[in-house]
């Protein structure tokens, strides 16, 4: 029988490995995370959500240009953060990275993509709603249109509205409902076993869904909240 884990988040790692592809030539020189939006890198945006939601200790899992993330970091302080970094050697998808991290993932913490462009009360909002709902898992979900989630996900609920699957790209018609999740969790720490068992995709990735639906699987439970659409960059 799995136990409860339920206290804040103090952790989080942030996916910041990406190459960025479709924001070429910018990303060419600068990594994706460090592109300016109002004159404040992405990065800021979050680390400001996060750290106002209680984060003392966040994990950056690094490739493309990273040393240009960690000289932006520093020691954190600018933030009141303690920071590491771990270095995704390939870039094998999602799961792939939080392997990376596994170390890291010892207590309850914030998973998330470093592309969001998010508001400041964004991730305590998020964290309200796993406190209250007593949860395992927590991720922040938003309405998406027939089009969108071709290429998105759709999130499956039970009568009690808590998660029971996320599905992948549906096909026409499949899509258990109209919400999606955002790459934005609160994870339990047994991730890290599922993650050890992943099985590569047709796409060539690991994907963190697939270990989250295992979970939910077998009995973790996962709230979510929806949220308006966090800014993400478009292709130019």
């Amino acid at each position: 029988m799995k136990p409860s884990i339920n206290n804040v988040p103090r952790r989080a790692i942030v996916l910041a490995a990406g190459r960025g592809k479709r924001l070429r030539p910018f990303t060419d020189t600068t990594p994706k995370p460090l592109l300016p939006i109002d004159g404040r890198p992405t990065l800021d945006f979050i680390l400001q959500s996060l750290t106002l939601a209680g984060v003392e200790e966040v994990a950056f899992v690094i490739h493309h240009l990273g040393d240009q993330i960690r000289e932006y970091i520093g020691d954190g302080s600018q933030w009141n953060i303690h920071p590491s970094f771990f270095e995704q050697e390939e870039m094998l998808g999602t799961g792939h990275a939080i392997k990376t991290a596994v170390s890291f993932l010892t207590e309850p913490a914030y998973l998330l993509a470093a592309d969001y462009i998010l508001p400041l009360h964004f991730i305590e909002r998020l964290r309200n709603k796993f406190i209250e709902q007593e949860s395992d898992m927590a991720v922040s979900l938003k309405n998406l249109s027939e089009e969108e989630m071709r290429s998105r996900s759709s999130v499956r609920f039970d009568s009690k509205g808590l998660i029971t699957e996320i599905v992948e790209k549906p096909k026409d018609g499949e899509a258990p409902s109209h919400v999606g999740a955002s790459l934005i969790y609160i994870v339990h720490p047994h991730l890290t076993k599922f993650i050890e068992n992943l099985s590569i995709t047709s796409r060539g990735e690991y994907e963190i869904q697939e270990a989250i639906n295992i979970m939910l699987a077998q009995g973790y439970t996962m709230c979510g909240l929806v949220e308006p659409a966090p800014s993400e960059w478009e292709p130019h």
